[in-house]
Protein backbone atom coordinates (compact mmCIF):
# COMPACT_ATOMS: atom_id res chain seq x y z
CA UNK A 1 0.00 0.00 0.00
CA UNK A 2 1.46 3.41 -0.49
CA UNK A 3 0.19 6.48 1.35
CA UNK A 4 0.05 9.86 -0.57
CA UNK A 5 0.28 13.08 1.90
CA UNK A 6 1.20 16.88 1.27
CA UNK A 7 2.58 19.22 3.70
CA UNK A 8 3.11 22.88 3.36
CA UNK A 9 6.31 23.53 5.61
CA UNK A 10 8.86 21.33 6.80
CA UNK A 11 8.20 19.56 9.47
CA UNK A 12 8.55 16.09 11.71
CA UNK A 13 5.80 13.66 10.94
CA UNK A 14 4.59 11.01 12.41
CA UNK A 15 2.80 8.80 10.23
CA UNK A 16 1.28 5.16 12.03
CA UNK A 17 -1.07 2.36 11.63
CA UNK A 18 -3.64 2.21 14.29
CA UNK A 19 -6.12 -1.36 14.61
CA UNK A 20 -9.69 -0.85 15.31
CA UNK A 21 -8.69 -1.10 19.04
CA UNK A 22 -6.69 1.99 18.76
CA UNK A 23 -3.37 0.61 19.09
CA UNK A 24 -0.05 1.23 16.98
CA UNK A 25 0.13 -1.67 14.83
CA UNK A 26 3.23 0.16 13.02
CA UNK A 27 5.31 3.02 12.72
CA UNK A 28 5.04 4.37 9.10
CA UNK A 29 7.58 7.31 9.54
CA UNK A 30 8.54 9.35 12.28
CA UNK A 31 10.89 11.79 10.64
CA UNK A 32 11.51 15.38 9.49
CA UNK A 33 10.00 16.31 6.08
CA UNK A 34 10.51 18.98 3.80
CA UNK A 35 7.45 20.59 1.77
CA UNK A 36 5.37 19.14 -0.60
CA UNK A 37 4.41 15.68 -1.51
CA UNK A 38 5.75 12.56 -0.12
CA UNK A 39 4.98 8.94 -0.88
CA UNK A 40 5.05 6.41 2.07
CA UNK A 41 4.88 2.94 1.08
CA UNK A 42 3.28 0.38 3.87
CA UNK A 43 4.16 -3.17 3.92
CA UNK A 44 0.83 -4.69 4.94
CA UNK A 45 1.29 -8.14 4.07
CA UNK A 46 2.03 -9.19 7.97
CA UNK A 47 -1.51 -8.05 8.99
CA UNK A 48 -4.14 -9.94 9.43
CA UNK A 49 -7.32 -8.75 7.35
CA UNK A 50 -9.42 -5.98 8.89
CA UNK A 51 -10.34 -2.51 9.23
CA UNK A 52 -7.25 -0.20 10.26
CA UNK A 53 -6.61 3.31 10.05
CA UNK A 54 -3.69 5.72 9.18
CA UNK A 55 -2.76 8.33 11.55
CA UNK A 56 -0.31 11.65 9.98
CA UNK A 57 0.97 13.91 12.98
CA UNK A 58 2.35 17.49 12.56
CA UNK A 59 2.52 20.29 14.97
CA UNK A 60 0.35 21.61 12.61
CA UNK A 61 -2.25 18.96 11.90
CA UNK A 62 -3.40 15.33 12.87
CA UNK A 63 -5.48 13.38 10.36
CA UNK A 64 -6.79 10.00 9.95
CA UNK A 65 -8.16 8.08 7.23
CA UNK A 66 -9.35 4.40 7.17
CA UNK A 67 -7.08 1.66 5.49
CA UNK A 68 -8.88 -2.02 5.00
CA UNK A 69 -6.88 -4.89 4.26
CA UNK A 70 -8.27 -7.49 2.56
CA UNK A 71 -6.93 -10.98 1.22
Amino acid sequence: TTIKFRINTANLVDLTLINNQGRTVKTLLHEEQPEGEHLVRAYVGDLPTGVYFYQLKTSFVTQTKKLVVTR
